[in-house]
């Protein structure tokens, strides 16, 4: 499990972002179950491999937010 909280002083309201938070499938871990949750909820998110083949999770916020919270469950 891990979290990360965005805390700002007056509202945000537009945020992109990139995450990489998903584990990667090697020969030695296979990430068998993943959860991840942005709140608030956003607009757009996707997401796609780079070369390496590491996970990138791309999502905008695009509501007014003085909080921004990323969760993020994963079973390997």
């Amino acid at each position: 499990t891990h979290q990360t909280v965005y805390s700002y002083t007056s509202f945000v309201t537009l945020c992109h972002n990139k995450a990489h938070l998903r584990p990667r499938d090697t020969k030695y871990q296979i990430c068998e179950d993943h959860r991840f949750v942005v709140t608030p909820e956003p607009s757009v998110m996707h997401r796609r491999a780079d070369f390496f083949g590491n996970q990138a999770q791309f999502f905008t916020v695009q509501q007014n937010h003085d909080q921004l919270v990323v969760r993020v469950e994963s079973m390997v």
